[in-house]
Parts: structure tokens; sequence; C-alpha cells
């Protein structure tokens, strides 16, 4: 592309550095977007983020955000969202704490992507499924609706703990607020019936 005289503007940078498999390739797009005096926004940042998060390596995505805010670019909720994440996965609760405290003093609150978020590495990432369904309650106790992406994750985490039962009452409840159970749920709900070989639930 650079070959035939073409620049790449931060959209085309945004999208390799979200595909490439290697951080460390991401990171080096970031830093020529830079170089090439290209205004760097959340989107690329948040993209490298994910990448280190992904990767577990924690300490490199907040090196990361430290950046962004250098470089004068705000932290959004989808930034923070994916921080926790990488966060909750590693068990550090009391960054999860700062982050939270950070977010709030920034004048931002959780929002269903936050909190999914957090369900996600609570529940079913396997960390502690109590804390998931709190956060659940919390999330409904504040007005927001659930997606089925929030759905599934907290019946994924009940099925691989056993929770059958609440995995079940969690299906049919999103289906009497409207929200469509698709493959994702269905193949959570027969993984842990398989799991703890209650063949009945199958017929539910």
């Amino acid at each position: 592309m650079i070959k035939k005289g073409l620049t790449p503007t931060v959209v085309t940078y945004t999208s390799l550095i979200s595909g490439y498999c290697r951080v460390s390739e991401a990171k080096e797009f970031v830093d020529d977007l830079h170089r090439e005096h290209h205004k760097l926004n959340e989107m690329c940042f948040t993209a490298l983020l994910h990448g280190y998060c992904k990767e577990g390596r924690l300490k490199d995505a907040l090196s990361a955000c430290s950046e962004m805010v250098e470089r004068g670019i705000d932290m959004d909720l989808v930034c923070y969202a994916v921080l926790i994440y990488g966060t909750l996965k590693q068990r550090d609760t009391r960054r999860l704490i700062g982050l939270l405290k950070q977010m709030h003093d920034q004048g931002l609150r959780p929002d269903n992507v936050i909190y999914t978020s957090m369900i996600d590495a609570y529940g079913r990432a396997g960390g502690d499924l109590q804390e998931a369904i709190k956060l659940w309650n919390s999330m409904l106790n504040k007005g927001l609706n659930p997606d089925a992406v929030a759905y599934n994750f907290l019946i994924y985490g009940c099925c691989i703990t056993g929770e059958l039962t609440k995995a079940f009452e969690l299906r049919d409840d999103m289906m009497r607020r409207g929200v469509k159970p698709n493959r994702v749920t269905y193949n959570a709900l027969i993984h842990g019936t398989c799991l703890t070989s209650s063949v009945d639930y199958t017929h539910s």
C-alpha cells in the first residue's frame, strides 16, 4: 500500500491493529501511526488494550492506557470495559477498585458494556459466580437491560459451576424479557446438562 504511494489512514491502522495476532506487531502499528503524524484516537488504543488483556499482559495494557492519556485522548467506557475484563481475569481486585474509582472521577457510570464485561470475567471465565450474580442484580436494579450476550455469559457461568437450575431460570427470564435465546445459549445449556448428567433438562 505504502509502496504504491497510498497513505494509510487511522481507520486502516485500527483495522490492522485489531487483526494482528501478535500484540507486539500491533504496538508497532500504533508507533507508526504516531510517527506519520496521524491523530490517534481511542479506537486505536482500545484495539491495542484488548490485545494486551487477551494475552494476560495487564501491565502493558495499563502502560498503553497511560500513554493514551498523555497524548490527550480521553478513556471511554469501552476502554474501561477492556481494562476491567483484563483486571478481573487476573483476579486483581485492588486494581479493579482503582479503575472503578477512576471511571467515577471521570464522570462515567457503568453501563451494559461494563457490567457485561465484569459478569463475563466473574462468571463465564470461571471466577466467582456469586459475585457475577450480585453484579447481575445490581445491573437490573439500575434499570439496565441485559442483552443476549450478557445472559449467555452468566448462563455459561452457571453451567460450568453446576448451577443448572439457575441457568435454565435465566433462559426463561430472558424469554420473558423479550431477549431471544440463540445458538450460544443452547450450546451452554447442553454443555451444562452433559456436565451434570441431568438428561431431564434437555427436554425443558
